[in-house]
């Protein structure tokens, strides 16, 4: 198949795919199957780059709404998430499509490590456009779930961030972000960029509608996240030091250790 493109149709796909792996193997397969049908210039399914291809992928899926409805969840996430947690994360309307809607767009999806997510930020970001309109409900759904659901990584992870995209005020999230939760995050080694974030951001929102007593009480939380993230490590290194160094599996020792220190893992 290779051979049968110019030095210059080559050169073209290359440009098109702006650098993006997943949209070049796209675009291969999009070349192989045009070649199939005997084209006279592959490269012209090609039109509009990677938006164009993405633009295309979305329109094949139109008559498939629960696997459209998949991809905007898969979007509205923050960061990957396992294909089981996914399942429960996804409304009980639509697990009867699950398996099927995934199936169809495994192909346009990472997984590694048991994990799911795009390969690449374009393409979540074309998703969220198009699917704008299921936005709100996608978020508020999956809130409830991170509400109801305190074991999982991702649930703990994403309590705030989830309630924060629809709640205007930020009331329910101001309520949900405390000590207990934090602990919770510390000992699920949720990374600490994502907790401070949210914390921030439940912050402003109390400071802006003027709640004293919340706005104080979300300051000291997050000068108790802070201490644990910039402080504990330095407190305990020696304890890390050993674990490395004397255990058969450091990793996990390190773990342990930041688990029973309530430390926030980076």
């Amino acid at each position: 198949f290779g051979n049968s493109l110019m030095p210059s149709q080559v050169a073209r796909v290359a440009e098109l795919s702006q650098g993006h792996p997943l949209t070049l193997k796209f675009f291969i397969d999009e070349l192989q199957l045009a070649a199939e049908r005997g084209t006279e210039d592959p490269t012209e399914v090609l039109a509009g780059g990677p938006s164009g291809y993405y633009e295309r992928v979305w329109n094949r899926l139109s008559n498939e709404g629960p696997t459209q409805y998949l991809l905007a969840i898969i979007a509205s996430l923050r960061g990957a998430v396992s294909e089981n947690e996914l399942f429960q994360i996804v409304p009980d309307d639509h697990k009867s499509n699950f398996m099927d809607s995934l199936a169809r767009v495994r192909h346009l999806l990472r997984v590694e490590d048991n994990t799911i997510r795009f390969y690449h930020e374009s393409f979540r970001e074309f998703i969220q456009q198009k699917a704008s309109i299921w936005t709100d409900a996608i978020h508020e759904s999956v809130a409830t779930y991170c509400r109801s659901s305190t074991t999982t990584e991702y649930a703990i992870g994403n309590l705030l961030y989830h309630h924060l995209q629809t709640s205007t005020d930020g009331q329910l999230a101001a309520q949900l972000c405390t000590q207990e939760w934090l602990d919770r995050a510390a000992a699920s080694c949720v990374h600490p960029e994502f907790i401070l974030a949210d914390i921030n951001e439940v912050l402003r929102r109390m400071a802006e509608a003027g709640e004293l007593q919340e706005t104080v009480r979300i300051l000291l939380l997050r000068s108790r996240a802070n201490y644990r993230y910039n402080h504990v490590f330095a407190l305990f290194a020696g304890d890390f030091a050993k674990a490395a160094v004397n255990l058969r599996q450091p990793a996990q020792s390190l773990r342990f250790i930041a688990r029973q220190q309530h430390f926030i893992c980076p």
